[in-house]
């Protein structure tokens, strides 16, 4: 059970990390916006050719992801299931926006004290600053 959660919270880590260094898009006239979407091929080139000369690890890091989800959802207690679906849908969903990064964050945090309350370890509360 220990290594299903260390491994998902270790790929989790690295999809924030990823999350964090992503050029965040820049349309800023109306006028590139409409040109990306009559040009939907030549976007979609040049989000592979990114993805394969800075991001050549992306593809096995989402398969990783998908065996530790298959692995978690087998071996992990089906109570955990709920915090987990969270940060999934929070991954899917990514609008980077300063709502949904306080969101990620929520539940990222969450994960990991419903994991260690799953794991049988003590939760404490967080340090006020």
């Amino acid at each position: 059970m220990r290594r299903s959660m260390t491994r998902f919270l270790a790929l989790l880590n690295r999809v924030d990390h990823l999350l964090r260094v992503e050029p965040r898009p820049r349309y800023g006239t109306v006028q590139s916006s409409r040109l990306w979407s009559a040009l939907p091929h030549l976007d979609y080139a040049l989000g592979r050719l990114n993805t394969r000369l800075l991001n050549p690890g992306l593809d096995r890091l989402v398969e990783s992801l998908y065996e530790a989800l298959a692995d978690a959802v087998v071996n992990l207690p089906s109570d955990v299931l709920p915090a987990m679906e969270t940060v999934t849908t929070l991954m899917a969903n990514s609008t980077h926006d300063a709502d949904w990064w306080r969101r990620w964050e929520e539940a990222k945090g969450n994960l990991v004290v419903v994991f260690r309350s799953a794991a049988g370890q003590s939760v404490g509360l967080p340090r006020s600053r």
